[in-house]
């Protein structure tokens, strides 16, 4: 049994942002035919989503964390918008913020923008994603120049990459607090093909933006569950890698508490096929809002696969022995 125990406060002062769009289990398998966004919800503005208010941001970005790819590439052509998870899927040598779950990558332009009501957000490649209130566009521009000398507000975002440890069998495995309370905990395989080093991940992480609240800006704090290939790069970084592999989270159960909230369960997880992404399970039905980056109590388990044909490299592993 994995368990995770991150130590820090998390106040609970802007209470719960997103609770309305608490969805079911059998609501996350909604297809995208009966997935409804009005143009008073969310509308495309010069290559920008344009989202009325919080709540209508936190509906659809729920919605989304239930698709598939499939179903997001619809609903994106649907509202006649592309967006940056599109724009990674297929330029895999330069992704930008692939951090960031796919879900939330469905809402940021190529720029790595969206808008709500009159507050454009931009996610920068620095770790901050910056609000510019009254959707000042000469400001925008201004702060895109030269992001470090501005007074614009700047929250963190994302997740900060984490010591690994190899051991003698090739498996690597490390869990830690990184910056702001979130967690990351990985078990990786790691094996050599064609002269490149490639690894197959199965994780759990905290995925922290800013979010606007009744009090204020505060952040949302979703729990996510993946299934990842990746390859080392020349520079000694690792990357998306773009071969093909089959991915299966297959859990009996799950606990998890997180600023008083409490999600338990078993995974919406399956099987799925795909290229140049990773597999990704939200294991919290709606955000946990707080007012600094929240702390979580993991407990999990189950059965996580990956296959990746090309290679003729197969691993299974039992979150339990993580």
């Amino acid at each position: 049994m994995l368990c995770l125990l991150v130590l820090g406060g998390c106040k609970n002062e802007l209470n719960e942002i997103g609770k309305e769009v608490q969805i079911s289990e059998q609501q996350s398998q909604t297809a995208t035919s009966n997935f409804l966004t009005t143009k008073d919800e969310v509308k495309v503005v010069n290559g920008r989503l344009v989202f009325a208010n919080q709540e209508a941001y936190n509906r659809i970005v729920a919605q989304l964390a239930n698709m598939t790819e499939n179903e997001m590439n619809t609903w994106e052509n649907t509202i006649g918008f592309s967006s940056l998870r599109t724009y990674n899927i297929s330029n895999i040598a330069s992704q930008v913020l692939s951090n960031i779950p796919p879900n939330y990558q469905t809402l940021l332009n190529t720029k790595g923008e969206y808008q709500i009501d009159t507050s454009i957000i931009w996610f920068n490649s620095d770790g901050y994603a910056y609000i510019i209130e009254n959707a000042d566009e000469k400001l925008l521009k201004k702060l895109r120049s030269n992001p470090k000398n501005s007074s614009v507000r700047k929250m963190s975002f994302g997740i900060k990459n984490i010591p690994i440890k190899k051991t003698s069998d090739g498996l690597i495995t490390a869990n830690a607090t990184i910056p702001g309370g979130s967690i990351d905990a990985r078990y990786q395989y790691q094996y050599n093909y064609g002269g490149i080093t490639y690894k197959m991940v199965f994780e759990v992480f905290s995925y922290v933006q800013p979010a606007l609240g009744p009090y204020g800006w505060g952040y949302a704090n979703d729990l996510y569950t993946a299934v990842k290939l990746e390859y080392r790069k020349n520079n000694g970084t690792w990357a998306t890698a773009g071969e093909t592999s089959t991915k299966t989270i297959a859990g009996r159960s799950y606990y998890i508490t997180c600023a008083g909230e409490t999600f338990s369960g078993g995974y919406f997880g399956g099987t799925v096929s795909t290229a140049g992404q990773g597999y990704y399970v939200r294991l919290n039905s709606y955000s946990v809002a707080s007012s600094s980056p929240a702390s979580w109590n993991v407990s999990i388990d189950g059965r996580y696969y990956e296959n990746v044909p090309i290679h003729n490299q197969t691993y299974v592993v039992d979150p339990a022995t993580w």
